[in-house]
């Protein structure tokens, strides 16, 4: 599963090519803010991602937030796919091929106001987990942040044997022709039969089957990258901490803004035990426990400082809020994990409406707060509004466009949209408005660089855009169905456009997403 030099990491199958927006700097300087914990400084970061992966959410980030940016990933396929949306002119961002060990023994390195990896501290070696932990001692700023992402316990618990049958057979199955992820449907198919065959594992923890079904319909990249390294570990809240301690860092707070808001996420009789907890690590232990969590999303401190009411709100009011979604597509309703809350229409409609107005422009919270006391909305009902609508993923925590990081997400759009014309995935767009990634599929993409490319109408934009897909020998699916036939095909595509241009393009201009 890993080449001689892959020290145990899978390296035989490129990672996916995702976004991950709790990497993104402004949501882990709120979620800071957020939970009463100074942040750095806003503005021009030194930024450090261990582990990119393709690299889209650094690219991302180097484009659509001031700062420098470094990353290593130790696949040199990911480091390369990384490397053709940047220009190796620009001093804004470094991408390394380095291991985590020759980073840790490099001289030129800044020190940095953010370290950040997702998901790699679950897949890597303790050898490897300890370069970390001295990088973040050494290089992380005093007042910086480390935000690490991991699988965790107790959610992993009943799941922890199924992950090793299936690892246990890609490595002594059959090796099909097919190589890694050939291997990967074989152990899947196993794993079902022994299922369908009464294992009492399966009936005795029922949470195991629906989890079969769900990893069996995962893209295999991901799949492989996630669960199947050789030094794969889930762990405790209270053993990352314990594996920080060296680096000199405190926990601060969740980067996932919904775990911030235990009225959402525990129930009554939780929210008590919780309240009565005095240490800080048993208090997420508990949490850890009563909401079965698989996933962490940490963000830790070095010279953790808590801020006063005061300070907390001054600052707070200061942040720049956007809109991502359209109004209609904010819901009234959220799943917590005990039960179903409704979003009051008083603060919700308020702030929606707010965060819609003037083309969805930024605003920030004070502005929020001054609209909301005209409407007898407490202070604290829309700070608590706007973390719930920044946790759901409808709104963000930004910084101030500059011509600068317009001109950064322009060039980067094109080159994506451009990949996306050949075939390649990336799911995401840059903004400079919004300082993240905005989802948009391949598809749309195509509309996009078809229209700066000149095309005027929906029906030109559908030529192109099926004259790519065709060179492919690729269509469009409906229904989850091939359409057959250009007819057909450009028939679909003109509709798609058309609807595109009416809703979804719009948005995507207030939020500076574009390719020129």
């Amino acid at each position: 599963m890993a080449t001689q030099w892959g020290e145990g990491y899978v390296t035989d199958l490129e990672y996916t090519a995702g976004y991950y927006r709790e990497l993104n700097p402004s949501l882990l300087r709120f979620a800071c803010l957020h939970a009463g914990i100074q942040p750095p400084p806003a503005g021009p970061l030194n930024y450090l991602e261990l582990g990119f992966g393709q690299g889209l959410s650094l690219n991302i980030h180097a484009a659509a937030c001031p700062g420098t940016y470094w990353g290593t990933d130790f696949n040199p396929a990911h480091t390369a796919r990384a490397a053709q949306f940047t220009d190796p002119q620009d001093a804004s961002i470094r991408l390394l091929n380095d291991s985590f060990s020759e980073l840790q023994a490099r001289s030129d390195l800044p020190d940095f106001d953010v370290i950040a990896l997702h998901g790699v501290w679950s897949w890597i070696s303790d050898a490897n987990r300890r370069a970390i932990v001295d990088i973040a001692r050494r290089k992380l700023k005093v007042g910086g942040i480390l935000s690490v992402s991991y699988n965790c316990d107790p959610g992993w618990a009943a799941l922890q044997p199924l992950r090793h049958l299936i690892y246990l057979h890609t490595q002594m199955g059959t090796a099909p022709a097919g190589g890694l992820a050939a291997s990967v449907d074989q152990a899947l198919a196993f794993s079902s039969k022994l299922e369908k065959a009464g294992a009492l594992y399966f009936r005795n923890n029922p949470q195991v089957g629906p989890f079969l079904q769900a990893i069996s319909a995962m893209d295999r990249k991901y799949l492989v990258h996630e669960y199947l390294g050789e030094d794969w570990q889930p762990m405790a809240f209270s053993q990352v901490v314990e594996w920080f301690a060296p680096a000199r860092v405190e926990f601060a707070a969740s980067a996932n803004l919904l775990d911030q808001v235990e009225n959402l996420m525990l129930n009554p009789a939780g929210r008590q035990l919780v309240a009565e907890a005095g240490n800080r690590v048993l208090r997420e232990t508990m949490r850890d426990y009563l909401v079965h969590q698989r996933f962490r999303r940490d963000i830790f401190v070095k010279g953790l400082r808590p801020l006063s009411a005061v300070d907390r709100l001054e600052q707070l009011d200061r942040q720049l809020i956007v809109l991502k979604s359209l109004p209609s597509q904010v819901p009234s309703k959220i799943a917590g994990p005990f039960f179903e809350a409704s979003l009051q229409a008083d603060v919700y409609g308020l702030l929606v409406e707010a965060l819609a107005s003037d083309g969805h422009a930024p605003k920030t919270i004070a502005d929020l707060r001054a609209r909301g006391a005209g409407r007898n909305v407490s202070a604290s009902h829309v700070v608590e509004g706007v973390a719930m609508l920044v946790g759901m993923g409808h709104a963000v925590a930004a910084e101030p466009a500059t011509a600068e990081s317009r001109r950064r997400c322009a060039a980067l759009n094109r080159a994506l949209c451009e990949r996306a014309r050949r075939g390649d995935e990336f799911p995401c767009l840059a903004s400079p408005v919004a300082g993240t990634g905005i989802e948009v599929s391949r598809l749309q993409q195509c509309f996009l660089l078809s229209l700066a490319n000149g095309a005027t109408d929906a029906v030109a934009v559908a030529r192109d855009v099926w004259a790519m897909l065709s060179a492919l020998g690729q269509g469009v699916v409906k229904d989850g169905k091939g359409l057959e036939g250009a007819e057909a095909n450009l028939a679909e595509l003109e509709k798609q456009v058309a609807a595109f241009q009416s809703e979804r393009l719009p948005l995507l201009q207030s939020l500076g997403v574009s390719l020129a």
